[in-house]
């Protein structure tokens, strides 16, 4: 008897790893110049914020009784929200360790 996982495997670390690769891939592809880590962050923050607009305005929608704005959907708004961000905050935690490091190993 087989059971399917709770978890998809979809969003283990290596596939989530994978994506972000092909991504990059295909954007290399399109372009003949790279994409720097500088230009990849700042598209990166302006994803989140645009996320977290979104989330706002749907929970404004849910507030005003706007049709087709129902709490599921403002829910998984706020959530994807959240988790970008705490992603981001992630990401942000390592670029200053990172940082840190290299000042300690350089002095």
């Amino acid at each position: 008897m087989k059971i399917n996982p709770a978890v998809s495997n979809n969003y283990g670390p290596n596939a989530i790893r994978e994506k972000f690769y092909n991504e990059t891939q295909k954007m290399q592809g399109e372009n003949s110049a790279t994409l720097s880590f500088s230009d990849f962050l700042k598209e990166s923050v302006a994803d989140v914020n645009k996320t977290q607009v979104q989330a706002d305005e749907s929970i404004a929608k849910l507030l005003n009784g706007e049709q087709g704005a129902g709490i599921h959907e403002t829910m998984l708004a706020v959530e994807q929200a959240d988790l970008k961000m705490r992603l981001m905050v992630q990401v942000r935690n390592k670029a200053v360790e990172a940082y840190r490091e290299i000042m300690r190993i350089s002095t």
